[in-house]
């Protein structure tokens, strides 16, 4: 923000002393309006209403501090002729807010400057390309990278290209996440054996950014597989990318989309076949409580509930209601204090699957001695005895107490009238009180004190003086890699420092701190902070996750009829796995198909045994045991 590090000063004219009577304060500029660009904001106002009788105008312009919204930080100092100032050197993909104040040579006569000033207006630059990519390892068939630590946007994407040593044969493959670890496919390269090493660029809207240092390990394709099962969505299951053994298929666990758990007597377990297709019995998932099965651009998820929102229609209330996964439900509405149905209609409507209210709209209409009237936009019934009386002129002043706004009402010429004071938006009467007030004839409100409280999802603050009810925002949890934000409250004004944290098996990359802010508007501000794996951990991404695991695996193989599956070996201690008997085979009596994976990739607990079912033997073939049918020779 160097754009704002130096303040210039003005010199009053000659002729407009600070002391030169009948003069003021000018009123604050209007019409602030921002246009963000990728390092630069363009700020632009109006001149004051009231420049308090003076010509000496200059303009003060501030911008926030990036890491607290609240803090203004840069400053400089403009001719009144002046209605316009671009802000450079700021940070691409970077929420700023801006203020404006007016100055004359008499505006320290509003100390506080509040009435001199705009309300801040906050913006976003653009995006910009992603900062290089650092930290390419590849141990075949993984490559693992870090991602850009000015990522200048949202990642969409990496582009890897792969090159082999001694020629100038490159092969390139984009991914459309942000994972940063990919697994290599047959397709991605162009040969079968030999070294060749790999770089990575990050992409977002705006397009990709430099490619990164070549990979400082080299990766052996000597070994390369011929084929990999693939990653699809069956339904709400995700089955996903497996490598394929040689030596036969391997079991592997899917997983359930976001909200849906296992249909009861169905595994996630399948079977990944050396020729690189999916085996077993389909997994089927459904969605939890709460939640329906929806397709969108060709995948299952499940989506919320929907809801029929609360809404008035005249004098008639209607409440929210929880939607159907189909069909509709009669919902009975309310009408308004004072109020009943009219003759031949019913309260009752429908709240329907798609969550629009359907049925013969209700009406409510007034009851004797009270009339509609409309306020704040929503009608009501108010005592006829509201009419107007002979009057002297004399008026009960407009005026505020909590949250009760008082009308500017003419009194009477004698006696009292009744007048209906309003809550502030977003706030009700609170029960056993009534709104209605008394004007006098001297211009006094009489009468018990009318009380209002915040509606649900909204508090009371004081502003400038006048207590209002701000919206409960607040910041949401969320996962950026393999960093976890929390839940937080959002302040009344300003920002407030929360302290996020790495996943498991992960600690704050160096350079980096876990701190940033959640501002008033109930968005999450500063710089993004970045978590790596612990030594002995790689980055993958689960259910739409990123998690350190384990790099050790406890690998398949086959004893006798029994199959172990490749593990993830855990951190510390051993995991239950359970084995499967080949085709045709059962466990043998006595023995269980439960072994145990230990963190030091190894296999223990009882050897599992399996044995042939009736009417098959044991064979072995290419070195692997299978049952065959007796008839067979």
């Amino acid at each position: 923000m160097t754009a704002l590090g130096a303040q210039r000063f003005l010199t009053l004219p000659a002729n407009e002393l600070p002391s030169e009577k009948c003069t003021q304060p000018p009123s604050a500029p209007g019409s602030l309006s921002l246009s963000p660009q990728q390092s630069s904001i363009t700020v632009r106002w109006s001149a004051p209403a009231d420049l308090g009788g003076r010509r000496d105008l200059y303009y003060q312009v501030e911008i926030s501090d990036p890491d607290n919204l609240g803090s203004f930080t840069g400053t400089v100092f403009l001719s009144g002729s002046t209605t316009s100032r671009t802000i450079s050197g700021l940070r691409p993909h970077t929420q700023y807010c801006v203020r404006v104040t007016s100055h004359n040579g008499v505006s320290d006569q509003d100390p506080d400057g509040e009435h001199l000033r705009t309300e801040g207006e906050c913006t976003t630059t653009s995006e910009a390309r992603p900062g290089v990519v650092n930290g390419v390892q590849g141990t075949y068939p993984y490559v693992v990278w870090n991602p850009p630590e000015e990522p200048n946007g949202v990642i969409t994407g990496y582009r890897l290209v792969f090159s082999r040593s001694g020629t100038s044969t490159t092969s390139t493959v984009t991914t459309t996440n942000d994972q940063t670890f990919y697994i290599i496919q047959s397709s991605d390269i162009p040969w079968t054996s030999g070294k060749f090493r790999v770089t990575v660029a990050a992409g977002n809207s705006v397009g990709f950014g430099p490619q990164s240092s070549t990979s400082p390990l080299i990766i052996d394709g000597d070994s390369c597989p011929t084929t990999n099962c693939l990653a699809q969505s069956v339904g709400l299951v995700r089955y996903p990318a497996t490598l394929a053994s040689t030596s036969g298929p391997v079991t592997v666990t899917t997983q359930c989309a976001d909200n849906a758990h296992v249909r009861t007597g169905f595994s996630l377990s399948v079977r990944c076949s050396s020729t690189g297709s999916w085996t077993g019995t389909t997994p089927q998932c459904e969605c939890d409580t709460g939640y329906r099965a929806v397709t969108v651009s060709g995948r299952q998820t499940c989506q919320s509930l929907n809801t029929c929102p609360a809404r008035n229609v005249g004098l008639v209330d209607y409440p929210t209601t929880q939607a159907p996964a189909s069909g509709s439900v009669a919902v009975t509405t309310q009408c308004a204090d004072n109020a009943h149905v009219r003759t031949g209609f019913s309260l009752s409507v429908r709240c329907s699957s798609s969550s629009s209210w359907t049925g013969t709209t209700p009406q409510c209409e007034c009851d004797t001695g009270y009339r509609a009237v409309t306020v704040s936009g929503r009608q009501i019934c108010q005592t006829e005895e509201t009419t107007c009386p002979p009057t002297t002129g004399v008026t009960c002043a407009v005026r505020t107490v909590g949250l009760v706004r008082y009308p500017t009402t003419l009194a009477p010429a004698s006696g009292s009238v009744t007048v209906a004071t309003q809550c502030a938006d977003n706030a009700h009467i609170r029960t056993g009180f009534s709104l209605n007030v008394r004007c006098s004839s001297s211009g006094g409100w009489s009468g018990t004190t009318p009380q209002c409280e915040c509606d649900t999802g909204y508090r009371a603050v004081t502003l400038s003086g006048r207590q209002i009810c701000q919206s409960v925002n607040t910041c949401p949890a969320r996962s950026v890699g393999l960093v976890d934000y929390p839940t937080t409250l959002a302040p009344v004004s300003g920002s407030v420092t929360v302290a996020t944290q790495c996943a498991d098996n992960a600690h704050v990359r160096t350079g980096f701190s876990l701190n940033v802010r959640c501002s008033s508007s109930g968005s999450w501000t500063g710089t993004t902070p970045q978590c790596e794996c612990d030594t002995g951990y790689r980055a993958v991404t689960v259910s739409g996750r990123q998690t350190c695991q384990s790099l050790n695996t406890c690998p398949a193989r086959n004893v006798g009829l029994v199959d172990y599956p490749t593990t993830q070996a855990p951190a510390s201690g051993s995991v239950a796995v359970t084995t499967q008997c080949a085709d045709n085979a059962h466990a043998r009596t006595g023995f269980s198909l439960s072994v145990r994976c230990s963190s030091s990739s190894s296999w223990t607990g009882t050897t599992p045994q399996c044995e042939c079912d009736t009417g098959y033997r044991a064979v072995t073939v290419s070195g692997r045991q299978i049952c065959q049918t007796e008839g067979k020779y």
